[in-house]
């Protein structure tokens, strides 16, 4: 049930998680998120095998058993995502949507939209997610939260890494993000997303004195997925400096670990003595299966290791005294090997995504169609889409009520709802907003195209590589004309 500014129960059990969910404007999808012509594209609802992106991270959400969601948004993309929050079916949920308006805060960064929002979380414990996060099914977010179950003293932040997965062609070229762990403890120590290959790393001296058996590695990638004391909201009202929470703020939460003078200074803010989050841990147990085209619930089994209902022995647990504690920030790592992880806030990082639902369908002896989509062979075609004669369509997403016109040959793409392919039109390798027209015996390849744009016939697409396509304006590399809509 969705309150656009409101939740339904106003008044919040103590005991009990909040999420806050990010979907912000996309810069680094542009083309696909431009606004054209009053035609918003919000990044949290750009098609991912025909399911708006937010969907699996909202769905996660459901399926571990949180009820509380804040989804943050730009206040001029607050109306298309709130008519899919109201259409949709998260009936397990209350879903409130906060517009952060751009006059009143730069939304550039993390930090910044939890330090607008602050006074909407309720819960003593946040927990941040991206919209454009897929989660794999073998990963519940149960086992982030269960980082701080292992013991009496919970960490203050918890962070979920994941498995850089090399490219098929060997190359890497993807940003690297040092990450210090120490293994025994499960205690997350270092992070910096800015250091070259070339450059030395700066460890402080505290570090290795109380962790000498830390490890470094650059085999990790931050989702954008953490689990928060509410206090840390606290530490960015007194500094408003603070910007981004991976580049800043997590490191500063890292140095906690291991700098006594940072635990005598914050330690009473971030930990003060509340047995409350015991309690608030047996909200998120529940893991169940998705059918990856449909999102529907295929499997609901229950976790065994779930504990028993918070008790008088299980409260007699929590430490008396935090002050000499470490303030420990705890992670996860979720394997390659185990399932495909990703976040598809950039444009080969998208398209990732949708290779990934295909590769998901395609492992499916018989898929049957439903009422929207089905997959037919190694695509997804809804059935709202026409298809016109000898036309070729191979490693696909089609979106629904599109047109697509004889002779057509469309391989490795994503193709948006409301599109118009003509006539012997040739796609390789590309992603085509909703509401284009793409001319006769157009060819395009390695390229996206804006909302609403029109291909000439027999226009032909720069020869780009996916990757330097990076550039706002490179839709107009087409030689194309907006739609008037």
């Amino acid at each position: 049930m969705l309150a656009d500014d409101q939740l339904e129960n106003p008044t919040p059990r103590a005991r009990e998680f909040q999420v806050v969910v990010l979907a912000g404007h996309g810069a680094n999808l542009q083309p696909l998120t431009n606004n054209v012509s009053g035609n918003t594209a919000a990044k949290a609802l750009l098609p991912v095998g025909n399911r708006p992106m937010i969907s699996y991270v909202l769905h996660w959400v459901e399926d571990c058993g949180i009820s509380d969601v804040l989804v943050v948004c730009p206040s001029v993309l607050k109306p298309e995502i709130s008519h899919h929050l109201h259409r949709a079916e998260y009936s397990n949920m209350r879903l409130e949507l906060k517009s952060v308006d751009e006059d009143d805060v730069s939304i550039s960064g993390t930090a910044e939209v939890l330090r607008a929002i602050e006074d909407m979380i309720k819960a003593c414990y946040v927990v941040v997610l991206p919209c454009d996060f897929m989660p794999p099914p073998s990963l519940s977010l149960t086992e982030l939260l269960n980082a701080f179950r292992e013991d009496a003293n919970e960490p203050v932040a918890a962070v979920l890494l994941y498995e850089r997965q090399i490219p098929a062609d060997g190359k890497d070229k993807g940003p690297k993000l040092v990450v210090g762990t120490d293994e025994t403890t499960n205690t997350l120590l270092y992070v910096d997303g800015d250091n070259d290959d070339d450059e030395d790393l700066e460890i402080h001296m505290g570090l290795t004195k109380e962790f000498p058996n830390a490890r470094f590695t650059t085999r990790y990638l931050d989702s954008h997925v953490y689990v928060l004391r509410r206090s840390i909201l606290e530490i960015l009202r007194e500094h408003p400096g603070l910007l981004s929470f991976r580049e800043e703020v997590l490191p500063w939460v890292c140095k906690l670990g291991y700098r006594k003078s940072k635990r005598d200074r914050w330690g009473t803010t971030l930990k003060p003595q509340d047995p409350a989050f015991k309690l608030a841990m047996l909200h998120a147990t529940t893991h169940v299966q998705r059918d990856p085209l449909t999102g529907m619930i295929t499997t609901s089994p229950t976790s065994s290791e779930i504990p028993q209902p918070y008790d008088e022995e299980f409260t007699q647990e929590v430490p008396k005294s935090t002050g000499s504690k470490p303030l420990r920030t705890a992670y996860v790592v979720h394997s390659a090997k185990d399932g495909f992880s990703g976040r598809g806030n950039t444009i080969s990082g998208y398209m990732e995504l949708n290779r990934q639902v295909l590769s998901q369908l395609a492992s499916k002896a018989n898929s049957t169609r439903n009422t929207k989509s089905s997959a037919v062979g190694d695509s997804v075609i809804p059935t709202s889409a026409t298809v016109g004669e000898r036309a070729s369509i191979k490693r696909s997403v089609i979106g629904e009520h599109c047109r697509i016109g004889k002779n057509v040959k469309i391989q490795g793409s994503v193709v948006m709802d409301h599109v118009e392919i003509a006539d012997g039109a040739k796609l390789d390798n590309c992603i085509v907003s909703r509401l284009c027209q793409i001319g006769e015996r157009a060819v395009l390849k390695d390229c996206e195209i804006e909302t609403a744009f029109r291909v000439p016939a027999d226009g032909e697409s720069p020869m780009f590589a996916l990757k330097e396509l990076s550039q706002p304006s490179r839709a107009a590399n087409m030689k194309g004309e907006k739609l008037e809509t």
